[in-house]
């Protein structure tokens, strides 16, 4: 079982990991929503520099995701919730051995319209050699002076039920090695006239 959080106007709620050893290229971040009016959401990838136990960690942005499409899939709730798939607005290479928070936040102007769906299960399957931290996985954000103003680490919620997907960039020794293999062959190869 699990519970559904309304991304509200200046709110949002965050997720982090840490890749591997290799760079991928980020193709899709898929939510589990209830879902309103897309287009009031506001999805974001950062690197993580410095220290993860603070509130506010220095956050660079990296890119932005959009376009969101239904993806058909079912869901564990398929009359209340989708997946929806969102992409790069332009090409992110997750970078080797480096921390990333994906951010979703709706802006002043928003309609509190998506919910994000969680799960108590706290469980995550990882590939390759990424990971979770420990004690930093969930993140919430607020604008609010009740609350820590920014990204600040959350307990509450749950799992947040999402999936990303990537795909390993290929090693520039690799792409060279195929390089001169086709033009050994090329030369190689004799001609006839």
């Amino acid at each position: 079982m699990g519970n559904f959080e309304t991304v509200t106007p200046s709110s949002g709620f965050g997720f982090m990991f840490e890749t591997g050893a290799t760079p991928y290229t980020l193709d899709t971040v898929t939510f589990e929503l209830i879902v309103g009016n897309l287009a009031t959401l506001d999805v974001q990838l950062y690197s993580v520099q410095g220290s993860l136990g603070s509130p506010n960690p220095n956050l660079a942005l990296v890119g932005l995701l959009g376009n969101p499409v239904f993806d058909s899939r079912p869901t564990q709730w398929p009359s209340y919730t989708s997946f929806i798939d969102f992409s790069p607005i332009n090409s992110i290479t997750l970078a080797p051995n480096t921390y990333y928070l994906i951010g979703v936040t709706e802006p002043v102007n928003g309609d509190d319209s998506n919910a994000l769906t969680f799960n108590f299960n706290y469980s995550y399957t990882v590939s390759d050699d990424w990971s979770l931290p420990a004690a930093y996985t969930f993140w919430h954000y607020s604008t609010s002076r009740l609350h820590p103003y920014g990204w600040f680490p959350s307990a509450a919620g749950g799992s947040m039920m999402l999936e990303v997907d990537a795909t390993p960039v290929p090693e520039p020794a690799a792409s060279i090695l195929l390089l001169l293999a086709c033009v050994f062959f090329g030369v190689a190869t004799p001609h006839r006239r």
